[in-house]
Parts: structure tokens; sequence; C-alpha cells
């Protein structure tokens, strides 16, 4: 009897064991990895973006900082140079003023005392005056003192005047574009060029030109001159000089 009831218990465990649930496979009790979603991606897509940026602009950090170093370098150059030549000014002023010849007497000359031009701003200051017959005295006169191994006092010095004195070259057919002489009797052309002394300036050269008019078109001319004869006249630069100029 007992064991009949050993052999009914393991039948009976036998039928549970066939009616319970089928093992899962170890590979599906495995966790499958999951799809990113689309947060995750744009999450990533950011930062990727923000890496990009950062180097970008570390990039251009350093390329402005390696141009900034430089401009530096170039400007402690170009100060060196200055000052280099301002240094070497002072014994070139010194060696010319210990070969220089003396200023000349001017004597019983008398010379308008002028100052130097200063800077004018244009919008204040817009009027310019300017003449067709132009003077050139001053040449000559410094020309003489310099012949005579002396250098000329400063107020027979007039830039104007030795400027006026070399001609200016225009082609023909400028000079044939000259417009009648009554509504404008003359002609008119510029330059505009950087300083030599200071690029952020701009020297304006202007130049003008009469109508030529031939000898014969002219008006009769009654020309009176005065000449000092006296004993202070007698110098070679003074009466013989406009004697010779009068022949």
């Amino acid at each position: 009897m007992r064991n009949k009831n050993i052999i009914m218990l393991l039948i009976s465990s036998l039928i549970l064991s066939g009616c319970g649930p089928e093992p899962e496979d170890k590979e599906s009790q495995q966790q499958q990895p999951s799809t990113p979603s689309d947060q995750q991606v744009l999450v990533a897509q950011q930062a990727a973006i923000k890496e990009v940026e950062q180097s970008a602009a570390a990039a251009k950090a350093a390329a402005d900082a390696k141009a900034l170093a430089q401009q530096e370098v170039q400007q402690y150059s170009d100060k060196q140079t200055l000052q280099g030549r301002l240094q070497e000014a002072p014994t070139f002023a010194r060696a010319a003023k210990a070969n220089a010849t003396h200023i000349a007497n001017p004597g019983t000359a008398r010379y308008q005392q002028f100052d130097d031009n200063p800077v004018k701003q244009v919008a204040q200051n817009p009027l310019v005056t300017f003449s067709l017959d132009v003077d050139t005295g001053s040449y000559a006169n410094v020309r003489r003192f310099l012949n005579q191994g002396l250098l000329p006092p400063p107020d027979a010095v007039r830039v104007e005047e030795i400027v006026n004195y070399f001609p200016s070259d225009w082609d023909i057919k400028d000079k044939q574009s000259i417009p009648a002489s009554k509504p404008i009797p003359f002609a008119m052309r510029y330059e505009l060029a950087p300083a030599p002394w200071n690029e952020q300036r701009t020297l304006l050269k202007i130049d003008i030109l009469a109508k030529d008019r031939k000898s014969e078109e002219l008006p009769a001319s009654n020309l009176v001159f005065l000449i000092d004869t006296s004993g202070s006249m007698i110098s070679d630069e003074r009466l013989p000089l406009i004697q010779s100029s009068l022949k």
C-alpha cells in the first residue's frame, strides 16, 4: 500500500510539471536594447553643434590673437625705427649747422614777416583766393643769396613764389581745350596724393592756366620805371642787376 502511494505521488508530480508554463529561452530573457527617442537624438545633435561652434570660436580667437600680436610687433618695429631716425636727426642737424653758411644780413631790405600757415578746417574756412598773374620774385631773390654762399633771411622765402617760378607742363590737348575767355578765363585741374609726412592727410595740388593770347592781341602798354641810382644801389645785386634786366 505504501509503495502504491509513492507511485501515485510521482505520477501527480509529472502531471503537474507537464501542465506548468514552458520555460523562457535564455536569449529572450536578456533585455533587448531600446530604440533612442527623438528627444535623445535632438539633444545629441545640439551637443555636436555646440562643440563645433566652440571649436570655431576658439580658432577665431587664436587667429585674432595672432593678428593682434603681429600688429603690436609691427608697431613696435615702426616705433623703434622712428626713434632711431629721431636720434640720428640731431646728429645730422648739428653737422648741417656746422657746415651751413651764415644767414645773410638783409641790410636795408625789408621783408614782411610771415607765420607758418596753420591747419584749417575747410568746413569752417571754405574760402581760398588765387591769381592768374603770379609772383616769382622770391625765387630770384633766394637764388641770389644762395649763389653768394649765404642763406636767405627766412621772411624772404616765399614758397608759393618759388613753386610758381617753375612752369607746369600741360599737354597740348589741355591747352586747346581751354574755354573762351569770357565765360571761364582759365583752365583748372587738380591732383590728390597722400601727404609724405602723414598718411592720414591728403595734399591737394591745383593747376591753373590762363588762356594763351598772342602778342598782337594784347593791348598796348605804357610802362614807366622809376630807378634809384643813388650810392646805395651800387652793389652788383641792385643797380647793375636792374640794368642787365632792362637790356
